[in-house]
């Protein structure tokens, strides 16, 4: 249901039909499983520090949402294909 709903359009506008917990987590866990767990906290005290979100995504993975969401669709979709 994650790989079809993030073929279905532009991974980054993932939420614009309303939150999805599911898809939120698998999200977080793409995202751990590049860096590791230190790097989400990290990430996520930079944002309550009052970074962007882009330029907390910048610094902690080098890309931003966009180009981090297209990934984790591809992986998404790698993953349920097999």
């Amino acid at each position: 249901a994650i790989a079809r709903k993030l073929a279905a359009g532009d991974p980054a506008a993932w939420d614009s039909e309303g939150f999805s917990y599911p898809m939120a987590l698998s999200l977080t866990r793409y995202l751990e499983s590049r860096q590791g767990a230190d790097a989400v906290v990290y990430l996520l005290q930079l944002l309550g520090e009052g970074a962007s979100l882009d330029g907390a995504l910048r610094t902690v993975y080098g890309q931003d949402y966009a180009a981090l969401c297209r990934e984790w669709a591809r992986a998404v979709r790698e993953e349920a294909g097999r």
